[in-house]
Order: C-alpha cells, then structure tokens, then sequence
C-alpha cells in the first residue's frame, strides 16, 4: 500500500491591493516626516552658524584687549599691493580655526569672496565696514581706526553677520544674507551673538545693511 502524500500549505502572498496600501502608508509617512528632517537639519546648521559667529565675536573682544581697545580694521594691505588682509584674517590667531569663516548653509561655500586681494580668502559672513575701518591701498583714502569706547552701544552694534558680495565694477558691497528661515545670525560687538528675523533687523539697521554704529 502507498502511504496518503501529505501537501504542505503554502501561504498565500500579498496580493496587489495590499501591496499598494503599503505602499500608500509608507509615502504618507515619508511626506510627513521629511519637511521634519529638513527643519531639524536647517535648525542645526544655523546653530552650526550661530557658534561660528560667537567665536568670532569673543576674537575680537580679546584683539581688543591686546590693542588698546582698538577695533581691527576691515581690510588692509601693503602699499605695493602685494598682499591684503581683512578682520577674519585679524582674529584668525585667536580663533585658531579657518573653518569657522564658512557657514554650513551657504551655497557656494564663501559667498563674500575677496580672493582677488592676495592674502584674503572666501568667507560666508560680512562685516561691519562702520565700525572696522577700510584701510586698502589702491582705493578710496583710508578711514581711520575705530576705538571701541567710541561705540555708543557695543551690545547693539553689529561685529560680524551671515553676508553675501554684491560686485559692482571694482566695488565690493557687503550686504547680509538672511539665510536662515528668513534670518540673520549676527555676532555684537560686546561678543554676544543671536538670531535676528528679516524683519527684526538690529537697531537702525535695514534687513540688507548691518553696516550702523
């Protein structure tokens, strides 16, 4: 006699329908949850950002305190030309880090670019050209130095900003760039630094030109 032939059960797999159910859950979640991972993302860079620019803000306190309270200039050279240097090459001894000139969240990795000055480099923040003099020969004359007991409101007057470079023939105009969720972030020259919306620029300062003492 033959033995009865057993069959084992296979189960059935998804069918089509629950597979497009999954799959409609899974795009639903990832709709929700991307925009979350995108704020959270932007959030760290500007935080990234913020700390750049507070260091910076600190640098300049202690060039101060090495200088007489004399603020350092915003861009300077030889009277040949042959070599230029700015404030973020200033301060750069006392930050001790190159790094901290780039914002994560600028697109092009140095939108103040001031390479066609031998010496100075590619940043992401602007200056305040009111309050650290121009002193570059081969333009207009020089401004004289600022001393920092001349700044009514240090704590209110703006060091170092998220900046972009508007180029006009040999001009180079400094402007802010509110990069971060329609803000600023913005170091004082009291070496405190903090978030300011488009529409909440600094005291007497426009959205475009943190330039004020």
């Amino acid at each position: 006699m033959y033995a009865p032939q057993r069959f084992r059960h296979v189960p059935a797999g998804f069918t089509l329908i629950e597979l497009l159910v999954v799959i409609a859950i899974i795009a639903i979640l990832a709709a929700i949850l991307f925009p979350v991972f995108a704020r959270a993302r932007a959030k760290a860079q500007q935080s990234s950002c913020l700390s750049n620019l507070k260091q910076m803000g600190l640098a300049v306190q202690m060039y101060l305190q090495d200088y007489d309270s004399t603020l350092p200039v915003a861009v300077d050279g030889l009277p040949d030309m042959s070599r230029f240097w700015g404030v973020m090459e200033v301060v750069e001894p006392y930050t001790r880090s190159h790094q901290i000139r780039l914002c994560p969240t600028d697109p092009v990795g140095g939108a103040v670019d001031f390479t066609a000055y031998p010496g100075m480099s590619k940043y992401s923040y602007g200056w305040n050209k009111a309050a650290f003099a121009y002193r570059a020969p081969g333009g207009p004359p020089p401004q004289p130095v600022v001393i920092y007991a001349e700044i009514p409101y240090p704590a209110e007057t703006t060091a170092f900003y998220d900046g972009d470079l508007i180029v006009q023939g040999p001009a180079r105009i400094v402007v802010t760039d509110n990069r971060h969720q329609e803000g600023a972030n913005v170091a004082f020259l009291d070496g405190h630094a903090k978030w300011h919306s488009q529409g909440n620029p600094p005291r007497d300062c426009t959205a475009t030109n943190y330039h004020v003492i």
